[in-house]
């Protein structure tokens, strides 16, 4: 932030700015070409990020070189110790506020309501 945050109002201005921005996305993002785009889950990269990165090569239309897989599994090998952060549980409030306020990108990406805010999203897409 460029001005001091008001901390009392952070909550409803990160909820409504997640809103705002993924209604205008979900609204606009058939405007994007065919073979242009691609969508996947965070998971699903997690679990398999040679296979995901095949499919976006793929779903693009790009080529994808044994040299290039070469690069892609040096670069994964290299990070293999990276652990993502991890944060407290949110409270069920703001878990419960965070599922009716964004509800809709739950549902379009198929995520299922849980005590973490949506868990196992659906598969990638492609346009």
């Amino acid at each position: 932030c460029v001005q001091k945050q008001n901390l009392d109002t952070l909550t409803e201005s990160i909820l409504r700015r997640y809103t705002m921005l993924y209604d205008a996305y979900f609204e606009q993002r058939s405007l994007i070409l065919r073979g242009q785009f691609y969508e996947l889950s965070f998971s699903a990269l997690q679990e398999d990020a040679i296979a995901q990165i095949q499919l976006i090569y793929q779903a693009l239309n790009w080529p994808y070189s044994p040299a290039f897989d070469a690069k892609v599994r040096q670069y994964l090998q290299a990070r293999g110790g990276y652990r993502k952060n991890t944060f407290p549980a949110l409270d069920p409030a703001t878990q419960q506020l965070i599922q009716q306020r964004w509800q809709r990108a739950f549902e379009t990406w198929g995520y299922k309501p849980s005590s973490q805010c949506g868990s196992q999203p659906a598969e990638a897409k492609s346009r």
